[in-house]
């Protein structure tokens, strides 16, 4: 599973607000719509013996997991294309270096080596982003709203990014693209050409703007559909610890342990990603 940064509860915490009157447990669940045990009339959930509760408890935590993951992966992914147009700013100053006339060929030679050691950390950072096992642009992730007990989810694919990708444009009748701009291919800004560089630096500009629309686009999904049901799952999860009876013996102890790390779970990436009427002060007063 992976998760965002700020696991630990002390700086997720560290990060939180003030916020207004929380929503109540049954509210939450309520909008989690999750099948299975989690399915369940919140006043039959309270109810409960300790095994019920226990199923209900771990039907939300798995929940908490694949939300957690959704959002982790759309943390990866922002950062690898925030690095990326860091990258195509430099590629843009090389290429508007060599459309002057001042610059000469040696330097336009040098510039030239920048920009495609530049186009090969875009890709490698691309294909390296979200690591090994986790490729999260490589064309076959997508952050989803809801994991499996979810009986409605929204979803949003995250495109493949590497110069082959990026920066389509068509200059001259031809469709060119990003990887273009390498030596010895049409966009190649070391030979001068003026009409070459500046279908260069179009190129450039058209992958920076498909950078910030996925960067935005996954921002929203993480803001709309993600940290609101991650807020669900903590306050759901926050009735459950708090209201319902696991009796006593060995058993229960070890329940209410599990209970415990799971509410400390879902408090964390609560506040970590700013959930609604999630703050230190509350997870505070849930877990003491």
């Amino acid at each position: 599973m992976s998760s965002i940064p700020g696991n630990s509860i002390s700086s997720a915490l560290a990060r939180a607000g003030q916020t207004d009157k929380p929503n109540t447990p049954a509210e939450a669940l309520a909008r989690l719509n999750l099948r299975g045990p989690a399915s369940a009339e919140w006043n039959d959930i309270i109810r409960l013996n300790a095994n019920g509760v226990a199923r209900v408890a771990r039907a939300i935590d798995d929940e908490r997991q694949a939300l957690e993951e959704s959002y982790g992966n759309g943390t990866k992914a922002v950062e690898a294309l925030k690095q990326i147009d860091e990258m195509l700013t430099e590629v843009d100053t090389l290429a508007k270096e060599n459309a002057k006339t001042a610059t000469g060929p040696r330097a336009r030679k040098r510039n030239q080596t920048k920009i495609n050691t530049l186009l090969e950390k875009i890709d490698t950072t691309a294909a390296d982003a979200g690591g090994e096992g986790n490729r999260v642009l490589a064309g076959n992730t997508a952050l989803t709203s809801g994991g499996r007990a979810a009986l409605k989810t929204q979803s949003l694919d995250l495109e493949r990014i590497s110069p082959e990708t990026l920066g389509r444009i068509t200059a001259g009748g031809r469709s060119l693209r990003l990887a273009d701009l390498a030596s010895r291919k049409p966009l190649d800004t070391a030979t001068g050409r003026a009409s070459s560089i500046a279908s260069a630096r179009r190129s450039v500009e058209a992958a920076k703007d498909q950078i910030a629309e996925m960067t935005a686009e996954i921002q929203t999904f993480q803001r709309e559909q993600l940290r609101p049901r991650l807020g669900d799952v903590a306050t759901a999860m926050e009735g459950i610890y708090t209201t319902t009876s696991l009796g006593s013996g060995e058993e229960a102890m070890e329940l209410a342990r599990e209970l415990r790390q799971m509410m400390l779970s879902s408090a964390t990436i609560a506040v970590g990603v700013a959930a609604d009427d999630w703050d230190r002060e509350r997870v505070i007063d849930v877990l003491t």
